[in-house]
């Protein structure tokens, strides 16, 4: 392959199925899809008792994989 190919670096989000089988295995973000579903269920159940929503930070995970380059020198 090309150069340019060898310094481009892709990210998927959400490590699907296909970024961990295709070639070559795509980087991805996974989210904490479990805490993710708690935290949501438990804002909806604070905005139907009246609570106001409020905003979360949850923290994912750098899956590196075939489509990270190295960093530019």
């Amino acid at each position: 392959m090309g150069s340019e190919y060898r310094r481009t670096a892709v990210v998927g989000c959400d490590d699907v199925l296909l970024a961990r089988t295709m070639t070559p295995s795509l980087t991805t973000v996974a989210a904490p899809m479990v805490q993710l579903g708690s935290r949501a269920v438990a804002l909806l159940r604070g905005v139907i008792a009246g609570g106001n929503p409020r905003g979360i930070t949850l923290t994912g995970e750098l899956r590196q994989r075939g489509t990270v380059a190295p960093a530019p020198v």
